[in-house]
């Protein structure tokens, strides 16, 4: 039998690519659908202009579920500004996901050089319509690097040159109480919370040992 890796690797072929940012003011650092395929949203970490880093999330509609060679840019208008004081104050951005039901976004946080506590965090804005990012409204925050949710998690420290230990992605399951975080640091870390309240990042929040 082939390793797994290589037996894997073979399956997988590119069907197509379609640009969702022209030029190099934009770096896509998200990609999320809804439900039934046919909106997709992309993650826009912008270059900084002057003191201002532009982070937004845009809206695709696609007349083919889940065929991206059929989306249609939905304007500016229907995006989502992430202009939030916390938000802005972090210079790198990565990843994005949704709640089941549409009506919660999430982005990650990491302040590249920053070793405070809160450098690493979670950010949830809720949506006044199911996976209508327009309506994207500012909630509140989760502080990854404390010792509550790092303890024995061997993820590294955020001291050195290469800050290490940034969050870089998060999933949820299906019911919200459960949370995974990926970081970025000398390895590759993968971490599991639970969460008192389903997608409710003030709630009570435990690192699984």
């Amino acid at each position: 039998l082939f390793p797994i890796s290589n037996s894997f690797g073979a399956m997988v072929t590119e069907v197509q690519n379609v640009e969702v940012a022209s030029g190099d003011s934009h770096t896509v650092v998200g990609l999320h659908f809804n439900s039934d395929g046919t909106k997709m949203f992309v993650l826009h970490q912008g270059h900084s202009d002057g003191d201002q880093v532009y982070k937004y999330v845009n809206e695709f509609d696609l007349s083919t579920p889940f065929d991206i060679s059929t989306k249609t840019y939905a304007g500016n208008s229907e995006r989502c500004e992430l202009n939030h004081t916390d938000v802005v104050a972090h210079s790198r951005h990565f990843d994005l996901e949704f709640s089941k039901d549409g009506m919660k976004m999430f982005t990650t946080g990491s302040a590249v050089a920053d070793n405070s506590a809160d450098a690493s965090r979670i950010y949830r804005f809720d949506l006044s319509a199911p996976f209508d990012v327009s309506t994207c409204e500012y909630k509140h925050k989760l502080d990854l690097i404390t010792e509550a949710l790092q303890d024995d998690s061997n993820a590294g420290d955020r001291s050195g040159a290469n800050q290490k230990n940034r969050v870089q992605g998060l999933e949820f399951s299906e019911d919200g109480t459960k949370l995974f975080t990926q970081y970025h640091g000398d390895t590759l870390r993968l971490l599991e919370h639970t969460l008192s309240t389903a997608f409710d990042l003030t709630s009570t929040v435990t690192l699984v040992l």
